[in-house]
């Protein structure tokens, strides 16, 4: 016997709150031109999450409008943005009784107010800098589709496996033309294969979570076991160009295992089976071949980088950790002596420059290379105290629903929580030591994650409220 309140969570049409509703339940009617908007935006956003992941910088700058800061992310937000204000009645669903919207919403505001005053005297600079809080934006819009279009994380589901394939075959190629020289696109100093690693080695991770966390009849074990070791050798190539990467993908792995539960010791067999191979074979060959910043990919740059994440300033790597701390240190001064600690410095303020970091520079750093220190800089204590209040309980919800808190979803919805979970995480961290949070490739990617997660959880809970309205025979 199927509930109406498992109907509902598994993909049942909704009952209608802001009108009729279809007669498939794909969505509810909205203001005329919302399905429109809507049927734009099922085409648009999985091929822009598609093009980030592939073709990472490069894509962002080819998908862009010439002279000036958007990027393919902000035109999603304005179609995203006139689907949701025709089509209220989704957004009220995905705001009721959570936590996690309300404190989103609050820290966008925040972020509003930081920048607006400043538009007069940073003009586009504002903006490009306040990608750290409109982007939430996506969150937002995501969350609203999912409790519009029932089958939508279905779907995605569906569609991100066999992208999973081409995505970790890319991934090796991309990873070592970055490297290589390649055409510079029209009106930047960016390359078509700019692939950050640190970006390539949460999609690698994010991947492995999708693989063992949720159910799906499209690989057999034999190539779930392949396709972890393919990921896992990707992560291990870009654990010799970027430590940061290989903490935030260490963590994400405990945190994957952890779901998986049982399953977790196979997928654990597989993962040091393929490191240990890919070590004895990489040593023995005396493989190495030419990286950036003059880290070949070899075993022994994986040991002094994996040596260096243990020793800090002591290791062969610390010169740079010191930079960065002294950075990151400089740039809560800053703020501080300008009395801005509580409220930040503003969004527009180029913060590296301020310190005397990559002046003249072709693309200059305007951050304290770290998305959270430039949070705390830029919206002070407040702004990084709605900003950490957001994701603990973001988390705080994606657990209840994941592990038991709620009977309402299925095992593919459950699995896509805990996927959401794992990419967050990993993202999170690796924008500690990389201001990744600052670009569409990254933040657009994180943002839709953690609206994928709000929106189930919302469907979820409209589920319990309307167990008597929408019954369904076995």
């Amino acid at each position: 016997m199927v509930t109406g309140a498992e109907a509902v969570a598994q993909g049942a049409p909704l009952p209608s709150f802001a009108g009729a509703a279809t007669q498939s339940g794909s969505a509810l009617h909205g203001a005329r031109g919302s399905r429109l908007a809507l049927r734009v935006l099922l085409v648009a956003v999985p091929v822009v999450l598609a093009g980030y992941a592939l073709g990472d910088r490069g894509f962002a700058y080819l998908a862009s409008v010439p002279g000036t800061p958007l990027f393919a992310g902000e035109l999603i937000l304005l179609a995203g943005g006139v689907f949701v204000a025709l089509s209220t009645g989704y957004l009220r669903v995905a705001l009721r009784n959570s936590l996690p919207m309300v404190l989103l919403l609050v820290f966008m505001a925040w972020g509003l107010s930081k920048t607006l005053p400043l538009i007069p005297v940073y003009g586009l600079d504002s903006i490009r800098d306040a990608v750290l809080w409109y982007y939430a934006l996506m969150a937002v819009l995501v969350a609203t589709l999912v409790v519009a279009v029932p089958g939508l994380p279905h779907q995605w589901a569906r569609a991100y496996s066999p992208f999973l394939l081409v995505l970790l075959l890319w991934s090796p190629l991309g990873t070592l033309l970055a490297g290589s020289s390649s055409p510079t696109l029209p009106g930047s100093g960016v390359t078509l294969f700019s692939h950050k690693p640190g970006n390539t080695a949460v999609a690698a991770v994010t991947a492995i979570a999708f693989l063992w966390l949720v159910p799906t009849h499209s690989w057999s074990n034999r190539a779930r076991a392949v396709l972890t070791g393919l990921a896992v050798v990707v992560i291990l190539a870009v654990g010799t160009q970027n430590r940061g990467a290989l903490v935030a993908t260490l963590a994400a792995i405990v945190l994957t295992g952890f779901l998986v539960g049982r399953r977790g010791w196979n997928m654990a067999a597989v993962m040091v089976g393929t490191v240990l191979v890919g070590l004895v074979l990489g040593w023995g060959l005396n493989a190495r071949l030419p990286g950036g910043q003059g880290r070949d990919y070899s075993v022994a740059q994986l040991v002094v980088n994996v040596t260096s994440i243990t020793q800090g300033q002591d290791s062969a790597l610390g010169g740079t950790v010191a930079f960065r701390d002294q950075l990151w240190a400089g740039a809560i001064d800053l703020e501080s002596s300008q009395g801005a600690l509580a409220t930040g410095l503003g969004f527009g303020p180029n913060i590296a420059q301020d310190l005397g970091v990559s002046i003249g520079a072709a693309d200059p750093l305007r951050s304290p290379h770290n998305s959270h220190v430039d949070i705390l800089a830029r919206m002070g204590v407040f702004g990084a105290i709605l900003w950490a209040a957001f994701w603990v309980s973001w988390y705080v919800l994606m657990l209840r629903r994941s592990r038991g808190g709620s009977q309402l979803l299925s095992p593919e919805l459950r699995g896509l929580v805990n996927v959401c979970m794992v990419g967050v995480m990993a993202t999170l961290i690796n924008a500690y030591f990389d201001p990744t949070l600052e670009s569409p490739q990254v933040a657009i990617w994180l943002w839709a994650m953690a609206g994928l997660g709000l929106g189930i959880a919302a469907r979820s809970t409209l589920a319990n409220r309307n167990a008597t309205v929408v019954g369904t025979p076995s």
